[in-house]
């Protein structure tokens, strides 16, 4: 089911923005990531109305290995001069 896979698109989002939002040092970002999460858990609740039952699980795992590739990423950029 679609709405299913939304749900837990939008409830993984609004999670990792949150998370990124609470290791953020600089305060523009910290806010623009926290609005990006509340949306993002807009959008989840949103989508939780055509999944009754349905519970999102989210792991650590998931987090990490996002968090692992941006930081690389973010090192790749800056090595090569890219803007973000």
């Amino acid at each position: 089911m679609k709405a299913k896979n939304y749900v837990f698109d939008e409830f993984s989002d609004s999670v990792l923005y949150k998370d990124l939002a609470a290791s953020e040092k600089d305060q523009n970002n910290k806010a623009a990531l926290i609005k990006l999460a509340e949306q993002e858990y807009g959008h989840y609740v949103f989508w939780k109305k055509f999944t009754p039952g349905y519970e999102p699980i989210v792991g650590s795992f998931l987090l990490k290995g996002y968090c692992q590739i941006s930081c690389a990423l973010r090192f790749w950029r800056g090595r090569r001069g890219i803007s973000q």
